[in-house]
């Protein structure tokens, strides 16, 4: 299975605990997310309207009961908004991550503006920096929702580099690509760590790329974004390394792939 990479402990804060007068125990979460939406009969060829949205996740955990509630805020693509408010979902500890997984079932309520079905999820309490947070749920029957963190990235990816003179290829593996998307203002940030352009042995870097531009697709997101030069922290060196033509698609379950080139460099491509 693929693996997401997070940017968790900055945007996933456990804001109380608490105990009741009936002894249990109430977890409270707030998560700063992107959801994604689109409509449930969407395809590749036709995947009509979508929208992203900043939007705030509130979870309540109780851990006495094995219970959670979840609440959020939707605006759907003809621009209708509404409350999704589901209470007594089913709470079990998530194998993969350690956290929890919640599943709306039959005795959930849903009380939110906005009817909600087959939500489910993953909450996961890791802080070492790799986390798998994220929600599923369809809203008036036709809207499918994904939520992921605004920081979303890809571990252990392999990128291809074509070299620009020879056209001789080499491939390095283990390379993090991280976005931090902003559906706000249709801009995203990409860092881009553990590839060596140079071909030099252990000469690896960080490098940050702003001013993308974000849109959502079928199943995902969309970052393009041409002439950018990294921030360069002060090393000048640093700024040969232009991006130019960079495209990439993130999907929910399937990875992603990106492409661009670097003067006096080559063609890169990577995929996860």
């Amino acid at each position: 299975m693929k693996r997401i990479l997070f940017s968790l402990a900055t945007v996933l804060t456990l804001l109380t605990t608490s105990c009741n007068d009936g002894g249990d125990n109430n977890l409270y979460f707030q998560a700063q997310m992107v959801s994604h939406i689109s409509n449930v009969a969407a395809t590749p060829d036709d995947p009509g309207k979508m929208r992203a949205d900043a939007v705030v996740y509130e979870v309540i955990i109780d851990t006495k009961n094995m219970k959670a509630d979840l609440a959020c805020n939707v605006i759907l693509p003809d621009g209708k908004a509404g409350t999704v408010d589901v209470r007594g979902m089913a709470l079990s500890i998530d194998s993969k991550t350690g956290g929890y997984y919640i599943k709306q079932t039959g005795d959930s309520r849903s009380q939110g503006s906005f009817a909600v079905t087959n939500l489910a999820g993953v909450l996961d309490l890791n802080q070492s920096g790799v986390s798998k947070s994220r929600f599923s749920f369809i809203v008036e029957k036709h809207y499918q929702v994904n939520a992921t963190l605004v920081d979303l990235g890809f571990e252990s990816a392999k990128a291809v580099i074509t070299d620009e003179g020879t056209g001789t290829s080499r491939t390095i593996s283990g390379c993090d690509f991280v976005f931090n998307i902003n559906p706000v203002n249709g801009m995203s940030t990409v860092s881009i760590t553990g590839l060596d352009y140079d071909g030099n042995i252990g000469k690896t870097r960080t490098l940050v790329y702003d001013n993308l531009e974000f849109k959502p697709c079928y199943n995902g997101y969309e970052i393009t974004g041409d002439l950018l030069s990294p921030k360069n922290d002060g090393e000048a060196t640093l700024a040969k390394y232009k991006l130019k033509k960079f495209k990439a698609t993130l999907q929910f379950l399937n990875g992603f792939e990106a492409s661009y080139s670097i003067d006096g460099i080559g063609d890169v491509k990577v995929a996860q």
